[in-house]
């Protein structure tokens, strides 16, 4: 046994995944700082028995747990439960296909109808300066504009090369009276795509919309991340509370996941991610506030009461979405 101050390696199978770690701790331990999602209903306090996996090499001793919920042959042929097994040598794990552990059931319109639109295009022509026209670039802008739209420092960053370049002629791109993006007018591509995303407990579903025609574009799913602190949210909620910090960890874990899945989608349908200018977020009362980035403790005692309950707005640079940065992304209200 090895019981020197080295670091062990374990490989996960089936993606071929190598992970490096101190002797002595816990494969749950192990696998959250890899940032791996494994099932663990019952957020590792033993309880449960449904987070076993199979070592293909240097299985450890089975533990009082691994015998209460594995058989006999489940021990010998090399399962363990994640939550309680030590590893003290390397190894050869093989995780579970979590998509195979539940069923998951999503779906989608093909089509929407958008009477009034999150985000809306506008062409603008501008008048170009001269020596009898001496007027800033901004305000060449502002006298294009239909509105009055407060004009964000990151478009005046851009806005010089982006008017020169296109002529002078240009697309904005709005919300309501925010300012989102100005592109050009002339590089024959100025679609504007949007996100649903369905942030459940268990499962996590997201489609990309064409919000000119209504279009679903590409839809995928997968199981939420945060099921290794917990199945159900009175796991996650005992996690957060136990785990100083721990609100920051489900947030990131889920941030990841619907990353990867906002990378899918545009790669499907051929979008750049930065096409993206809205997002609307439906879920339950926790799954909000944790995609926010907002504690939700105080909703696992009496009186149960959440930090917000109605509709929230920000950009997808303050939660972490990776699309536009100024994408403007709704999360519906908490009723209940």
């Amino acid at each position: 046994m090895n019981t020197s101050n080295k670091s062990i390696t374990i490989k996960f199978l089936p993606d071929n995944i190598e992970c490096a770690a101190k002797p002595g701790v816990t494969l749950a331990h192990i696998l959250d700082t890899c940032n791996l999602s494994f099932y663990q209903p019952c957020g590792g306090n033993a309880t449960c028995g449904k987070c076993s996996v199979l070592f293909r090499q240097g299985k450890p001793e089975a533990g009082y747990s691994d015998k209460l919920f594995l058989s006999a042959d489940e021990l010998n042929r090399g399962y363990r439960l994640s939550c309680q097994c030590v590893l003290t040598d390397d190894a050869i794990i093989e995780l579970p296909d979590l998509s195979a552990t539940m069923e998951i059931l999503g779906g989608t319109h093909d089509r929407l109808s958008l009477k009034n639109p999150l985000v809306f295009t506008q062409r603008l022509k501008l008048d170009k300066p001269g020596l009898n026209n001496l007027i800033d670039d901004e305000q060449l802008l502002r006298n294009a504009l239909s509105g009055n739209a407060e004009i964000p420092d990151f478009i005046l960053r851009k806005l010089p090369d982006t008017l020169r370049k296109s002529g002078f002629e240009v697309t904005g791109i709005f919300s309501n009276d925010r300012f989102i993006d100005v592109i050009s007018s002339k590089n024959g591509n100025n679609s504007i795509t949007g996100m649903s995303l369905d942030v459940g407990s268990t499962t996590l579903v997201a489609s990309l919309i064409d919000l000119k025609t209504g279009k679903t574009l590409a839809s995928t799913m997968a199981v939420n991340p945060q099921i290794k602190f917990g199945e159900d949210l009175i796991s996650r909620l005992n996690y957060i509370n136990k785990n100083p910090g721990g609100e920051r960890k489900l947030h990131e874990a889920l941030m990841s996941k619907i990353n990867t899945l906002v990378v899918a989608l545009c790669r499907s349908a051929g979008v750049d991610p930065e096409k993206v200018y809205t997002a609307i977020v439906s879920g339950n009362a926790v799954m909000n506030h944790l995609f926010l980035g907002v504690n939700p403790q105080y909703l696992g005692f009496a009186p149960f009461m959440p930090v917000f309950r109605r509709l929230k707005t920000t950009s997808a640079s303050r939660c972490g979405l990776a699309v536009h940065p100024e994408a403007d992304i709704k999360v519906m209200p908490n009723i209940g």
